[in-house]
């Protein structure tokens, strides 16, 4: 006590509370009269990564201090995204290596600090201050850039490094960047541990983790950093005990060295990885190294939440690809999956798994034609009814016009045929909320330039020019048709507070905007479309950012160049989803049915029949996206005979 003030202090001496948890702490006291009084509150711990003990490694190479930075440069446009950087340092994408190999083993420099900026340029919370201070540090140019082609954009960087952490406790790190990073700990891809991370672009900002080692050791690290376009600088560090870049040991550095572990064997890639959020109907595959053992093929089994599932296992070059095929089967918004590996190689058998939660989702917007489903995110929703184009009873439209609503289609691949053809017609109705910088579709196609942009449109950007792109950005004929929206024949000041019909076109080198039927720009000497889409996005540009903030309805796409008279039949009230040539049809006519209380808890196999354990009440439908129907008499546990091609459940 002083001055009139009590003190109270409790002191945890034994362990960490949990990452995340929530807490209520009660005070009770007596005033000095005698009379009892208590207080309550309710508090909630920061969250953290754990690294077991296990992962540390022995013998370490001490001579070698510092990392391992290799880089990778693609002469063509490549978006901010974490997953695609990683298929960018697995060679899948981007083409060849364009950075300057010079001083290198194979594009790996050993270097002594991560402080980088493209330019040399004083960038980020390390520079050249002039105060002695333990910041003040120089930035270096990044290895292997400027390119051979004298270009500081598309770069991804790959840094190993093995850190020494000299007592168990909490630990945080920084990792300033422009643009993105993630940070791993562990041996290889299937045991490592996600520390922190940023999926997307940005101007130089650090993003801060914290970490709890269970013990002392050396902990092999694994950073990936990558960047689009503009800026370009990186800093690895820690912010306690002591800010310092790692390595910088005579400013407090924690101390590092540039080694790998050298395993018999090496998981190099899982997908989804270690606290990813994929979507809902990814597949799994895993790729498995061989070293100084050889994996047995036979051997190799995969389970998802501790059953075993089907796998198709191939082995060249001592690379073995294992590759599960979920068939479009969803995991639902959120659901947490841990992913089991099992395999045999030199005598000895390695079990491992690793854990990751499905991406968010609103809900399930269906294709009528095959099925294909749209997963609804962010603050999206369904309008009520009525409030889709027509205005008719029954007829919803997608809300996209709050502030982060999308929809994607992953895995689009049913469109490569027409884009083969280089004929493909997009139309959807759109009643616009505010004009921003934004995207009405994009098609992802994996060799287009610009963020995968293979076929795109602003309707309109923010200086109000509508914009078509195809395979790229942004050359004139090429890529490129856009003109002012002011400039079209029917342009009025109510124009925005009314639905409008907007189609893109392109039949070979021709390429057409129209609206409502009518031609508002055309342009030829278009480059022909690349088959090997990826994903389709609706109200957004690709990974979301730039929303449109529309309602959309009729969304349809087809496999030919709709003429005047197909969009004309439209606009006066023909459904999109009649006419021929059609692919895929989204009329948002369907909403999610409001969810109760139920749920799923297990699901097993038990004497050749599927266990289901839940509460609330079970309900069946043949289509993930419902709809879905009381499962007469079931009562949990609940058992089912696998006769059926497919059947979805859900509990409510």
């Amino acid at each position: 006590q002083s001055g009139g003030i009590s003190t109270a202090t409790h002191e945890i001496t034994s362990g960490f509370l949990a990452s995340g948890s929530e807490h209520e702490v009660e005070v009770v006291w007596k005033d000095s009269g005698g009379t009892e009084l208590a207080a309550a509150s309710t508090f909630a711990v920061a969250g953290y990564a754990t690294i077991p003990a296990e992962v540390a490694i022995s013998n370490v190479d001490t001579s070698k201090k510092g990392f391992l930075f290799r880089t990778v440069q693609s002469a063509e446009g490549l978006g901010n995204e974490t997953a695609l950087r990683e298929q960018h340092l697995a060679g899948e994408i981007g083409g060849e290596n364009i950075a300057d190999d010079w001083g290198s083993d194979d594009y790996t420099w050993t270097v002594d600090l991560i402080n980088f900026d493209q330019d040399g340029n004083a960038q980020g919370e390390f520079r050249d201050l002039g105060d002695g201070s333990s910041q003040d540090v120089f930035d270096d140019f990044i290895p292997g850039i400027p390119g051979l082609e004298g270009g500081t954009d598309n770069i991804t960087g790959e840094i190993h490094t093995v850190v020494r952490v000299p007592k168990a406790g909490l630990y945080t790190f920084g990792f300033n960047s422009d643009d993105g990073f993630k940070t791993t700990a562990g041996n290889d891809a299937a045991d490592s541990v996600y520390l922190g991370g940023f999926n997307g672009g940005r101007g130089a900002s650090t993003t801060a983790f914290t970490v709890l080692f269970e013990a002392a050791g050396d902990y092999p690290m694994r950073s990936i950093w990558y960047e689009g376009g503009g800026g370009a600088n990186l800093e690895w560090f820690t912010i306690s005990p002591n800010k310092a870049l790692l390595n910088d040991t005579g400013n407090g550095g924690l101390a590092t060295f540039a080694v790998k572990p050298e395993l018999a064997t090496s998981v190099t890639a899982v997908s989804p990885a270690p606290g990813g959020a994929p979507f809902p109907n990814e597949n799994i595959s895993v790729t498995i190294a061989d070293g100084s053992a050889s994996v047995d093929t036979g051997s190799v089994q995969i389970t998802l939440g501790g059953q075993a599932v089907e796998a198709s296992v191939s082995k060249s070059g001592g690379v073995t690809t294992v590759e599960v095929d979920r068939g479009g089967a969803m995991w639902s918004s959120g659901e947490e999956v841990t992913v089991g590996l099992s395999y045999s190689a030199g005598g000895s058998t390695r079990d491992v798994s690793w854990s990751f939660n499905a991406r968010t989702y609103v809900g399930i917007a269906s294709d009528s034609v095959s099925s294909h489903s749209g997963l609804v995110l962010g603050d999206a929703k369904w309008t009520e009814d009525g409030g889709g184009a027509s205005g008719q009873a029954g007829d919803l439209g997608l809300d996209l016009t709050g502030t982060s609503g999308t929809m994607v289609v992953a895995g689009a691949d049913f469109l490569n045929d027409a884009f083969a053809k280089d004929v493909l017609t997009v139309a959807f109705w759109a009643k616009k909320s505010v004009i921003g910088n934004s995207s009405s579709v994009w098609i992802t196609s994996e060799s287009a330039g610009s963020g995968n942009r293979g076929f795109q449109a602003h309707t309109p950007w923010s200086n109000n020019n509508v914009y078509f792109d195809t395979q790229g950005c942004c050359a004139a004929d090429t890529q490129r048709v856009n003109g002012d929206v002011a400039g079209y024949e029917f342009y009025e000041d109510t124009f925005w507070d009314e639905w409008h019909l907007w189609s893109f076109s392109k039949d070979m080198d021709l390429k057409e905007v129209r609206i409502d039927g009518n031609l508002f720009l055309e342009s030829f000497g278009a480059d022909p479309l690349s088959a090997d889409v990826m994903d389709i996005w609706v109200g957004s540009e690709r990974g979301g950012a730039n929303y449109d903030r529309s309602v959309f309805d009729d969304f349809a796409i087809y496999d030919r160049a709709l003429s005047e008279s197909d969009l004309k039949k439209i606009a006066s009230g023909t459904s999109a989803g009649s006419l021929d040539g059609l692919i895929a049809f989204w009329d948002f006519n369907t909403a999610p049915a409001a969810g109760g209380d139920g749920a799923i808890s297990s699901v097993a196999l038990a004497d050749g029949s599927v266990v289901i354990e839940y509460t609330g009440t079970l309900k069946s439908a043949t289509s993930v996206t419902g709809p879905y129907s009381d499962v007469a008499g079931a009562s949990s546990p609940y058992s089912v005979a696998p006769t059926k091609a497919a059947e979805f459940y859900i509990a409510e």
